[in-house]
């Protein structure tokens, strides 16, 4: 850009040197921003894959809506968390990776986009219980909370019927050949990982605090 507007190139080892140099000052704060997300009753994480020099690495991502830390690393899984993410004690809201339910210092309460995205995936694929969930997902998003915990008992059992019918509507697991995993489609791995993971999923809408 510099190059462009000013007509000036500027040399590789000038790039190192500024690099160095704004690493050094940017360490304080660093340094705050970890301070204030450890701090932050409610923190959000992910990861994304990203291409580097043509290998795939992760950026692990963690936020609240004021502050975001943001790292590289070259696992996705939990030897990829550092220490600030295995300390933290609050709620912690996240895609539903199994790793992130390892973390035994927070809370969990996965994320609503994340889950969102997948059943507008299955439901363009003409999946009845996706649209059903997503109908009851969206009706406990908008009901007051305390009507919510009143009506808990009700809630999971339309929770379990949907998934229930989901489970007869999704094929069966299959193998390609004798050996190996069975294959699941994407959305019976949906429908597990909901099912597994129920209070948490929907923790948002009879958890007071959130």
């Amino acid at each position: 850009m510099i190059e462009v507007l000013y007509g000036l190139k500027i040399s590789e080892g000038s790039k190192v040197n500024f690099t160095q140099k704004c690493y050094g000052l940017l360490e304080p704060v660093e340094s705050q921003i970890k301070s204030k997300l450890a701090a932050s009753k409610i923190a959000h994480a992910d990861e994304t894959g990203i291409l580097v020099n043509l290998c795939l690495q992760w950026m692990h991502v963690m936020s609240n809506e004021h502050f975001t830390f943001l790292r590289l690393q070259t696992k996705r899984g939990p030897d990829a968390f550092d220490e600030l993410l295995l300390q933290y004690k609050g709620k912690l809201i996240h895609d539903i990776f199994k790793s992130y339910f390892g973390l035994t210092n927070s809370s969990h309460n996965p994320c609503g986009s994340h889950i969102t995205r997948e059943l507008d995936s299955l439901i363009e694929d003409q999946s009845n219980w996706a649209k059903k969930f997503k109908t009851f997902y969206y009706e406990l998003y908008h009901e007051k909370k305390s009507i919510n915990r009143q009506n808990k008992v009700q809630i999971f059992r339309r929770f379990a019927r949907i998934l229930s019918a989901g489970k007869m509507e999704e094929p069966k697991p299959y193998r390609n050949g004798s050996r190996g995993q069975l294959k699941k489609s994407k959305g019976l791995n949906l429908l597990l990982r909901l099912q597994k993971y129920k209070k948490e999923v929907l923790g948002f809408a009879l958890m007071p605090q959130l």
